[in-house]
């Protein structure tokens, strides 16, 4: 367990064994109350609010948290963990697939990856379930180098897989992959701000509703 002080600071409370015990929302509720009660007693101070990931479990546990609390201590999901959520309900499938596919063989292919690298290209990422905004990271690394990957396709054709060419090629593909990374990347900055050892609540209410602004703007827009 970490706490947050007023002024920022994260600092690891305690940590605890939970090895051979069953997770239950219960067990996991009567660990926490635990907590907040030593952590009062030995700093004199008020617990106002808790922080956990959004697993079912943990989920009910801030809901039985509150109940037992009478509603003092106020029970939050971890922000940075549900922004990664919703990049993922956000997925385009079609557009991923495809610019992964372009993305590995530029990054495996030798005579691609070094023609690359000799027009000034860098930086080609895979997206990884551990790299929390490597979509958007994949996205955006192939869309501002779009140029220098289709000269290459372009002048050298004969070398070139002829689906990878294909692909590249594909104005549309492009454009989807720009639409796509424009939902993104307002939800990254989000998420690069949220994932800094001193980000507060209040820093996550901020990002939320700029999030919220972003999105309802580029409805009205559509």
């Amino acid at each position: 367990a970490t706490l947050t002080t007023e002024d920022g600071r994260a600092l690891l409370y305690e940590t605890i064994d939970t090895s051979g015990k069953p997770h239950t929302s219960t067990y996991l509720t009567d660990l926490v109350c635990d907590l907040i009660s030593s952590c009062q007693t030995k700093f004199q101070c008020q617990v106002r609010s808790f922080v956990t990931d959004n697993a079912a479990n943990m989920t009910a546990m801030r809901k039985t948290l509150e109940e037992r609390t009478n509603s003092e201590v106020i029970t939050y999901g971890c922000s940075s963990h549900l922004l990664n959520l919703l990049c993922k309900d956000l997925q385009v499938q079609d557009v991923k697939e495809h610019i992964v596919q372009i993305v590995k063989y530029f990054r495996n292919n030798h005579m691609a990856k070094a023609k690359f690298s000799a027009a000034g290209g860098k930086g080609l990422v895979l997206p990884s379930d551990v790299r929390w905004n490597s979509v958007a990271d994949c996205l955006e690394a192939y869309v501002t180098q779009w140029d220098i990957i289709l000269k290459i396709c372009e002048d050298n054709s004969k070398d070139i897989d002829s689906a990878i060419f294909k692909k590249v090629s594909n104005i549309g593909l492009k454009h989807a992959a720009q639409e796509y990374l424009s939902l993104l990347k307002p939800i990254a900055v989000a998420l690069d701000i949220l994932q800094k050892k001193n980000a507060t609540i209040s820093d996550a209410v901020e990002q939320w509703k700029l999030l919220q602004d972003k999105f309802e703007e580029s409805q009205n827009l559509s």
